[in-house]
């Protein structure tokens, strides 16, 4: 059985044998702590373990292991407005950052409600706007199961068209953990083992990253604290005209399906490119220097670790790897499903 509780108007609590998931439906700022809304801010184990904390960090980049959160949306994104500064024609967004250029509104769609078989749903929509206007949503709808939480994460592209023309890079989801790993193993769904890494010696981000490369990957386990993500493509899920998911997004491999954060991958490479600077033969290392689309692992010293699914790889950060910023495309969709638990518990 799961439950939950509203500590306060702006704060949901998922509770089950997994344990505690805080989620924010606003952003929330208490001198340099920042966090915010839609994702999973804070996982406490059963035992009192801070699994996740990002509710006593500062606003850093998505690509900073230090961002504390689970299915935290996050992207690069530029504008063709002809400014020389790359920091006025390009910014990081992602759900810590208030607007200009981050989170311009958010609203919980359904829930948080017990269902029928005792698991709680909930689903947040989340809305991100440039200088200029709205550009994006992205809506997480969750499970809480009693032995872990799901959630189907999807990307709404709402930019309209008009003005200076958009284009972003290094769409994905990064899950921050507080827990000191020492190693992770890498599993195909069939449960066959495909990878095991020492974390022991990735102490820096900027120096050493461990990229997760096996087409068949689906679930990361870390250990010693048996931490399991279970990452795959989705379908969109189907919501009635209350916002309530009437049936989920079928799920399948996160490489070479039709939908996906991989499929907006594999469109974006046919896409207008941003720029040329800066892109170094590293930045395109996908097939016939395509777009890199990798799992990457980054820790510093014995944490924070983090998790990145991207859909497509940019290089160290905003101003590297320009042309792998692609034309944004209004009005689609893609959505991607993520699973954790300690120990089994997962479901693919």
């Amino acid at each position: 059985m799961a439950s939950f509780t509203q500590p306060d108007a702006d704060t949901v609590v998922l509770e089950s044998e997994a344990g505690e998931f805080t989620i924010l439906t606003t952003v929330q700022q208490a001198g340099q702590q920042r966090a915010g809304p839609g994702y999973v801010a804070r996982w406490t184990s059963p035992k009192g373990d801070r699994i996740v904390d990002g509710l006593t960090t500062g606003f850093v980049s998505a690509n900073d292991p230090a961002i504390g959160g689970l299915a935290v949306p996050a992207w690069h994104h530029f504008r063709a407005n002809g400014e020389a500064d790359i920091w006025r024609r390009g910014w990081e967004i992602n759900p810590l950052r208030p607007a200009p250029a981050g989170v311009s509104a958010a609203r919980v769609l359904d829930g948080p409600r017990v269902d029928r078989n005792g698991n709680v749903r909930m689903s947040i929509e989340t809305e991100f706007a440039d200088i200029y206007e709205p550009v994006m949503s992205v809506r997480h709808d969750y499970i809480a199961e009693a032995r872990n939480l799901r959630v189907w994460v999807t990307f709404n592209q709402r930019w309209g068209g008009d003005g200076f023309p958009a284009f972003l890079k290094e769409p994905k989801l990064s899950l921050g953990f507080g827990t000191a790993f020492k190693s992770l193993e890498l599993y195909d769904s069939s449960e066959q083992q495909l990878l095991t890494a020492d974390l022991t010696k990735l102490l820096n981000p900027a120096k050493h990253t461990i990229q997760l490369r096996a087409p068949t990957r689906a679930r990361v386990r870390f250990l010693p604290a048996d931490v399991n993500v279970v990452a795959s493509a989705a379908g969109r899920n189907q919501v009635d005209g209350q916002g309530r998911v009437t049936r989920y997004g079928a799920r399948t491999a996160w490489l070479g399906s039709r939908t996906g954060l991989d499929a907006w991958a594999q469109a974006a490479n046919a896409r207008a490119e941003f720029e040329q600077g800066n892109t170094r033969p590293y930045c395109l290392q996908g097939p016939n220097a395509t777009l890199s689309r990798n799992w990457e692992v980054a820790k510093r010293d014995e944490a924070p670790t983090s998790l990145m699914l991207h859909a497509w790889e940019g290089g160290y950060g905003l101003p590297d790897c320009l042309a792998c910023a692609r034309a944004f495309r209004s009005g689609e969709s893609w959505s991607a499903y993520v699973c954790v638990s300690l120990g089994r518990g997962w479901r693919y």
